[in-house]
């Protein structure tokens, strides 16, 4: 058993109200990076699934910590998840607009207490992608959003050559 939290992180570092409000017609508060912090280590998907000592990732500080509940599963149980959905969450499947860190966020959040990241980050996404700049955008983010992590602490939960 272990206490379940998301960690957000704003990967503009709060610019992303100026630059983007024009940008795609919405009041954005951020483009989020989420996290998952279980069992004193923190999860994370970046080039493949990875783990790290909480707070020590190259995203800086969240800029929140949502509390999700206690998890009834054990880390070999949650492990052997990671291991199951490691080939949907690769270098290979990143997506910026469909499978991104938040994707990985909430199926791993679904699978420890059986609830959901929060809207606002899970519909961001579309939103970007249906405005006149989502093109734009997706290429700007592409390029630095699915590159792993250069963080040599992160250990990743399998290899993500040919996941």
């Amino acid at each position: 058993m272990g206490a379940v939290e998301v960690w957000v992180y704003d990967i503009t570092n709060g610019m992303a109200v100026s630059m983007l409000k024009e940008m795609v017609g919405a009041d954005i508060k951020g483009i989020w990076h989420t996290s998952v912090v279980v069992f004193g280590k923190e999860y994370y998907f970046q080039g493949g699934i990875q783990r790290n000592s909480p707070g020590t990732t190259a995203f800086g500080r969240p800029v929140e910590r949502l509390p999700f509940g206690e998890t009834s599963l054990t880390e070999k149980d949650f492990e052997g998840f990671l291991q199951e959905v490691g080939y949907n969450f690769s270098n290979k499947t990143y997506d910026i607009f469909e499978n991104n860190c938040n994707h990985f966020s909430n199926a791993a959040a679904l699978h420890l207490v059986g609830k959901e990241v929060p809207s606002y980050i899970m519909d961001l996404p579309n939103l970007i992608k249906n405005s006149p700049a989502g093109e734009l955008i997706k290429s700007f983010f592409q390029i630095t959003a699915s590159s792993p992590t250069q963080n040599t602490t992160s250990s990743p939960t399998h290899s993500t050559e040919d996941a």
